[in-house]
């Protein structure tokens, strides 16, 4: 009698494990593994010796993914950076990412750009801009802090099993879903991606600058986040810089969405920055006047710049850092990896550049 309860002890325990593996490896499958899984598993879990040599660190929402040129600031200062950012990415899931990302290696300077204070609403427009990075990270003690902290309690649950949300895509796997190895060939755009439309049906211009100087109080969970980003980089022995790029002031306004007036967030930003001697470059009037940036040439919208404003701004970034921060200077002449990327990114910059045709 003893030995066939064993018996259906141990066949109970062995169909629960099947069952649970069963389950983690449909779990895995069903979560697509696109460009983004793809970038998160290069960023925080690939083992890349080129990228050990990385020393600067570009990270924020889209405005950065299409605004940092790592490429840029190569060719021009030989300084090796690598943009994290990801659309739609909120203040507070960017400290998260860099909790991961210094675990797993050290940078001199963290640039970050702030576009995302701006947020009263938590998720912005849409919560599948944070879940579609969180799902693709590995379980950590981050990741688990991440949800318990930020995610509404009823919203967990597709966090701790994205089957819940993907349980109907056995119809589109593919090949990639089952491999999940990165995919070298776009590794050249060094973490980037660009628009070449320029001149749009809609012509982007910006108002003249409106800072009255005065400062007022960003959302509350955007300046604590904002300052646990910068608490969390210094403890690990690195630098900040702030950064808000180009874009249009006044049409990102929105009440339910948005503070009324980006210009007084933005100063009271600088105030923060001040605090923690941290440096922050605004790319107002009067820079976009010194690199001669232009809103209807360089910026897709009214939100996002285009290649051409990438490498104007990213001209004059590389340039800031080399003058103001300890970071290597990598010779030239010798063979780099980074000069086999910059050769691949000059040739599909001419091959997809478009024509001005506006003034």
């Amino acid at each position: 009698m003893l030995k066939q309860k064993w018996r259906l002890a141990f066949e109970i325990f062995f169909f629960l494990l099947l069952a649970a593996g069963i389950l983690v490896a449909v779990n895995e499958v069903t979560n697509p593994y696109n460009a983004k899984a793809d970038k998160v598993q290069k960023n925080l879990y690939s083992d890349d010796a080129d990228m050990e040599q990385t020393e600067v660190a570009l990270i924020g929402g889209s405005h950065a993914v299409n605004g940092f040129n790592p490429s840029v600031i190569w060719r021009n200062e030989r300084i090796k950076s690598y943009n994290f950012s990801f659309s739609g990415e909120p203040v507070y899931l960017t400290y998260y990412y860099l909790k991961e990302l210094l675990e797993k290696r050290q940078y001199k300077l963290v640039v970050f750009d702030l576009y995302y204070i701006g947020m009263k609403n938590r998720y912005f427009k849409r919560e599948s801009f944070v879940f579609d990075v969180l799902r693709c990270m590995k379980w950590s003690p981050v990741k688990r802090e991440f949800i318990r902290q930020c995610v509404p309690a009823d919203q967990r649950k597709k966090y701790y099993l994205p089957l819940l949300a993907y349980h109907t895509r056995w119809s589109e796997l593919t090949k990639a879903d089952f491999l999940r190895q990165p995919d070298t060939k776009d590794d050249f755009w060094l973490g980037s991606e660009y628009y070449y439309e320029r001149c749009g049906a809609e012509p982007v211009s910006f108002e003249p600058w409106a800072d009255s100087g005065e400062a007022a109080a960003m959302p509350e969970y955007s300046e604590m986040y904002l300052r646990k980003v910068v608490e969390l980089v210094q403890s690990h022995g690195s630098e900040v810089l702030f950064v808000d790029l180009p874009h249009r002031y006044n049409d990102a306004n929105a009440p339910d969405t948005w503070v009324e007036d980006e210009y007084r967030v933005f100063n009271h930003a600088k105030q923060i920055a001040q605090e923690y001697d941290v440096r922050m470059v605004q790319f107002d009037g009067r820079i976009q006047e010194e690199i001669g940036f232009i809103p209807q040439q360089d910026m897709y919208n009214k939100g996002h710049m285009n290649i051409y404003g990438s490498e104007k701004v990213s001209a004059y970034l590389g340039a800031y850092i080399r003058e103001h921060y300890e970071v290597t200077q990598f010779p030239a002449g010798t063979h780099d990896l980074w000069d086999e990327f910059l050769e691949t990114y000059e040739s599909v910059y001419q091959e997809k550049k478009q024509p001005l045709l506006c003034s």
